[in-house]
């Protein structure tokens, strides 16, 4: 894998355990593990400049630097089990069980960013919600969940539409890709005109109603 894709072979092994032996033979093991932060296997996430290349490589979410700069791009794309774009209901389970593990206390806060979006340890840990909302900007209330599912809201789950990332920085990709108008990524691409204006307002307005703007 690595011949085509630098770094697939150990991003595999460390969180799929799919890990090459010999002469490229692959062999699986029943070990079960939890999801951490794994910096070896995500070091081409140095490259991450902006909303979208998150979105389209979420899991850098888990490098510290990416977290603390894109907090609240994470949040939006990773949030829990049915609404999360990416996030696998075993990873989920693997990443609550991981920071579990690992946070006791608000001072354990350094380098787990990506803790900040288990609401567990959000509820249990005392301080740790008003720590993330400083550290990292993510804040979470009822009003900010409502905003993000309105934004998404156009009858696809988040999930069924997150190949969209790549296809955004198309010319005229609403044309083959209408439905990327519902992707939360959007937003973020009017905010900061990461696609040098290639977000389409009228269109998707007209398709989906003002809302989606």
């Amino acid at each position: 894998a690595d011949k085509y894709v630098p770094g697939a072979t150990d991003y595999c092994c460390a969180n799929y355990k799919i890990c090459s032996c010999g002469s490229g033979a692959t062999t699986t093991t029943t070990t079960t593990t939890t999801i951490s932060p794994t910096t070896s296997a995500l070091s081409h996430c140095s490259k991450v400049t902006n909303e979208l290349e998150v979105a389209e490589n979420p899991e850098c979410c888990y490098r510290e630097e990416v977290i603390e700069t894109f907090g609240e791009c994470c949040t939006e794309i990773l949030e829990g089990n049915d609404k999360g774009c990416y996030i696998t209901a075993k990873q989920v389970r693997d990443l609550i069980n991981w920071c579990v593990t690992e946070v006791k206390t608000e001072f354990d806060l350094p380098g787990k960013g990506i803790c900040c979006l288990v609401d567990k340890v959000l509820k249990t840990v005392p301080g740790f919600k008003e720590e993330c909302c400083k550290r990292y900007q993510i804040c979470q209330s009822d009003e900010r969940r409502k905003k993000r599912s309105i934004a998404a809201g156009c009858g696809y789950t988040c999930r069924q539409i997150n190949y969209c990332p790549r296809k955004m920085w198309l010319k005229n990709w609403y044309e083959g890709y209408g439905e990327c108008c519902c992707h939360p990524i959007r937003r973020w691409l009017i905010k900061r005109d990461i696609t040098k204006g290639r977000v389409y307002n009228d269109w998707c307005a007209n398709k989906y109603g003002k809302d989606i703007i």
